[in-house]
């Protein structure tokens, strides 16, 4: 039986160079790990209006953060401090299931808790990821519809989760 290495992952905050990098975890992500929950027309609605430049507000307004594996970007995650929505975890498919997704939440969870104490965490996820936050405490409320960016509507899940 051959065992594999653990996976190297760093996490740090995103800067203006890592847009390209995000971009593609972002599209890879929605058209490869969601095509099981959404149909052709609603995965291209949700990856097609995405563009690099796209990420730059999250960096100046929020906090972006990227995992890399090998100095690429493996995945992303954003937090809204003020209100303590996590905005986005995603990760590219060749690294999904290898605790990406876990370490970038947890580095939110830091950041969130340091930042003023957040109270509680809360997202709309999406009918993929639902799994992922129920393993970290997440609780799903009533399924909901989230607009994207360019007046799509896709079926997502509430949830919430307080005070760690």
């Amino acid at each position: 039986m051959r065992l594999s290495r653990p996976l190297e992952v760093t996490v740090r905050r995103a800067v203006p160079k890592d847009c390209d990098g995000i971009l593609a975890a972002h599209i890879e992500a929605i058209r490869e790990l969601c095509k099981g929950e959404y149909s052709k027309s609603q995965l291209a609605a949700w990856a097609d209006r995405l563009t690099p430049s796209g990420y730059l507000p999250a960096m100046e307004k929020n906090v972006l953060l990227v995992a890399e594996v090998e100095g690429r970007v493996a995945g992303f995650a954003e937090l809204a401090p003020s209100s303590g929505e996590i905005v986005a975890i995603y990760v590219h498919p060749r690294h999904a299931r290898q605790g990406v997704g876990r370490q970038l939440f947890h580095a939110l969870e830091q950041l969130a808790n340091g930042s003023g104490g957040v109270a509680a965490l809360h997202l709309n996820s999406s009918l993929t990821a639902v799994p992922f936050y129920e393993r970290l405490g997440f609780v799903a409320g009533a399924p909901s519809m989230h607009c994207l960016g360019n007046g799509i509507e896709i079926p997502c899940i509430p949830m919430f989760r307080g005070a760690t």
